[in-house]
């Protein structure tokens, strides 16, 4: 199918200075209505309680996450943080954790502490039907950090998806930031399996969940950044886990010092062979005489290089997320990329020939976030890329951008890529 080109639809601002607005961006029927829902995250927000009080409570840096439809921005839900400074909403997720068929959203809170532990952190479950608190899952011990990524899957095959919980900023024995991941039942949160690293990797950084060997079983696959051999030095590593007895399948690692495979991660069917192809963000990596210009691999369900696309500028963090969204409506997923510049790059998963660029503003951090759905009902694929320091009404503000295909928009608002 040919692509069509996307314009700009309309831009969302932040209500806060520098509250990072669209840090984090999900998209889902989270009410099950038939259309999605946008999720939003300001995991630095100011969040005032009791505004109409005699004592309004201010919560600083709290940070809260915002529920809206897209059609008409109306908001449905917000959650906010439950102290000063623990980041509510730094990672966001969506997965049906009650097996009801309709997505619960998933929020981590990192440097969140309990009577027991010091930003031990959080991870929080709200049905996105009442809006009302389903489970709280509490890190074990102060400075684990509960809940730097997120990621859903039904692991155990009980008909819940399970909650993956990194904690890429875990100190194990001594060791700064080596990190470990955490597989919670979605039926009862009890902790079903733990993995962990002996050596500094940042174990967790990013996270998928896929049936990457085709055994009927979603298997969990983990970047870890950091990690060195003893020949390369943070060339970074990817490990793939068996849904089925968590052992490891294998890992992947960058090809050389400061690669920093697995800054990014993503696993889906991206060239209807119908099988799961993992997709690999090296945001960090520089090649091609560029520094910095990050990379994106897709490798085959069984560890093979299939394809390789490097930023074309210095610094511009090609990689830095991923997002695989069928955005054609062909059944297959495209390969969304983001950067540390002004464009995000959609590439075709067969070829990783780039199909078109997206453009932003420049020096704003755009592509912060990605997320992509039917938010209006038309039956079409919108994009939402976020911006965290948007000029807006003379302060910076985090921002998101709506793209649409419909050509409606093409005279209303900013014709995006016309080469494309």
């Amino acid at each position: 199918m040919k692509h069509k080109p996307f314009y700009l639809m309309d831009i969302w601002y932040g209500e806060q200075s520098i509250d990072l607005f669209g840090n984090h961006i999900e998209v889902g029927d989270i009410d099950g209505d038939g259309i999605d829902e946008i999720i939003v995250s300001s995991p630095t927000a100011t969040v005032i309680t009791g505004k109409n009080s005699v004592n309004p409570e201010e919560r600083i840096s709290s940070g809260k996450v915002t529920v809206m439809k897209g059609k008409d921005k109306r908001v449905l839900f917000e959650w906010g943080g439950q102290d000063n400074y623990v980041h509510f909403g730094y990672a966001v997720a969506l997965g049906d954790v009650n097996g009801d068929g309709i997505p619960e959203v998933m929020i981590s809170s990192p440097y969140e502490g309990n009577e027991e532990s010091i930003e031990c952190g959080a991870v929080r479950v709200f049905s996105g039907v009442t809006g009302k608190l389903l489970t709280t899952i509490f890190g074990s011990q102060s400075y684990q950090r509960l809940g730097y990524t997120l990621a859903a899957g039904d692991i155990n095959r009980d008909g819940f998806d399970d909650i993956i919980i990194s904690s890429s900023l875990f100190d194990e024995e001594g060791k700064r930031d080596t990190g470990k991941v955490e597989v919670y039942s979605g039926k009862d949160a009890s902790l079903l399996h733990s993995f962990s690293i002996s050596e500094k990797e940042q174990f967790g950084y990013s996270l998928a969940v896929a049936d990457i060997n085709n055994d009927g079983h979603q298997d969990i696959i983990i970047g870890a950044p950091e990690a060195s051999t003893e020949e390369k030095i943070r060339c970074g590593k990817v490990y793939v886990y068996s849904g089925i007895n968590r052992e490891l399948l294998f890992h992947l690692e960058g090809t050389k010092s400061r690669d920093r495979l697995g800054t990014s991660l993503g696993a889906a069917d991206v060239n209807g062979d119908q099988r799961a192809e993992i997709i690999i963000g090296s945001g960090l990596t520089s090649s091609n005489g560029f520094i910095q210009n990050g990379n994106i691999l897709a490798f085959s369900g069984q560890g093979e290089l299939l394809f390789g696309v490097s930023g074309d500028y210095h610094q511009l963090s090609l990689g830095k997320k991923i997002l695989l969204y069928d955005l054609d409506g062909d059944g297959v997923k495209e390969i969304i990329g983001g950067t540390s510049g002004s464009y995000v790059i959609i590439l075709d998963g067969t070829t990783g020939k780039a199909i078109k660029k997206i453009y932003g503003e420049d020096n704003v951090f755009f592509s912060a976030s990605i997320a992509a759905g039917d938010i209006n009902g038309d039956k079409q694929a919108e994009l939402l890329i976020s911006s965290l320091a948007t000029r807006h009404e003379g302060v910076l503000k985090g921002a998101i951008s709506l793209f649409t295909t419909d050509h409606q928009y093409h005279k209303k608002g900013k014709f995006i890529n016309p080469k494309k």
